[in-house]
């Protein structure tokens, strides 16, 4: 899916509970790391509120303690999201950074209704 793309992109398949959401991809500015789904390049040490699902920033939404990922050199993250346990619903996922209005960049993102609990780290990818 695109950076600052004007609609979400849903997943074609419906989820409850416990999904695992792995994310990838980063956008340069003139051949540097720039961001990635997660981090931007002035502070790898705190994350940036640029993964939306279903139209709230992701880790608002996030029910696991002490779960946001590390930054990672690769740009790959992997991480459990919670989606209400009282129905199923497609997920949708945008990348919005307002400071990032003249750049380009797809990120990937994959969805598994088995959870993944742990960091990417501890337990593989």
């Amino acid at each position: 899916m695109p950076l600052n793309g004007d609609t979400p992109v849903y997943t074609e398949n419906e989820f409850t509970e416990w999904v695992t959401v792995t994310v990838s991809g980063s956008v340069e500015r003139d051949g540097e790391f720039y961001l990635d789904g997660l981090f931007h390049y002035d502070d790898k040490q705190k994350y940036a509120k640029t993964l939306f699902i279903n139209g709230a920033w992701a880790f608002k939404r996030q029910s696991v303690e002490e779960q946001f990922p590390d930054y990672s050199d690769d740009h790959f993250y992997r991480f459990t999201h919670w989606v209400d346990a009282d129905s199923w619903e497609r997920l949708g996922f945008q990348f919005l950074d307002a400071d990032a209005t003249d750049l380009e960049g797809v990120f990937t993102v994959e969805v598994a209704n088995t959870p993944y609990y742990g960091r990417p780290e501890a337990g593989g990818r």
